[in-house]
């Protein structure tokens, strides 16, 4: 049976794994040794601790999606010092230029953020459903706190088409810079304003 829960750090692992099986495929240019651990990264790289929005659906569990959100996203300093630990000899320019792409789309989705945005920062599922039931947990959250709308980055290798069937706004839309693995690679910037009806 499906749950949703609060995200907690024991969660990251998994959560790491999932990255990986969705999008390690993406960038074939990065030896899988190194690809394990940057993926790895990924998700500790947009985990807020200190947040109520981080939210996870489990079965028997096992992680079958999850949703990181802040209202105001700290460095991620842990992280950094975490892939530094982790990363095998030789995989440092890998993870600078992955990083760099995150920092750049970053920097991209500051410049659209305002007071009122609630930043989702990370958004992964392997179950049909647990998308919608991550939204509906997230929104009902937001709601509840007086928030009004939701940010988010997102590029040509997600479900972009989610959020453009889904009522979200499409500010932005531009050439990845900096790039990644050789990847043509297309940044878009969303916003959702809420209603009630969550």
């Amino acid at each position: 049976m499906l749950r949703t829960v609060d995200f907690v750090p024991e969660y990251l692992p998994e959560a790491g794994r999932m990255a990986l099986s969705i999008w390690g495929d993406e960038t074939p240019d990065i030896p899988r040794v190194y690809r394990d651990v940057i993926y790895a990264y990924l998700p500790r790289y947009y985990y807020d601790q200190t947040s109520p929005y981080n939210l996870a659906v489990l079965e028997n569990g096992h992680l079958q999606a999850l949703l990181l959100a802040s209202a105001d996203p700290p460095e991620p300093v842990a992280a950094h010092a975490w892939l530094k630990e982790n990363l095998p000899p030789g995989g440092w320019g890998y993870a600078q230029a992955y990083q760099k792409y995150l920092d750049g789309n970053r920097c991209l989705e500051d410049a659209y953020c305002s007071g009122d945005d609630v930043v989702l920062l990370f958004f992964a599922s392997i179950r049909p459903g647990c998308g919608k039931l991550l939204m509906q947990e997230f929104c009902r959250r937001l709601l509840g706190d007086g928030k009004k709308s939701m940010l988010l980055w997102t590029d040509n290798t997600c479900d972009y088409q989610y959020y453009l069937d889904h009522d979200f706004t499409l500010l932005c839309r531009q050439c990845a810079d900096p790039g990644l693995a050789g990847l043509s690679l297309e940044t878009m910037i969303f916003r959702k304003e809420f209603a009630a009806e969550y």
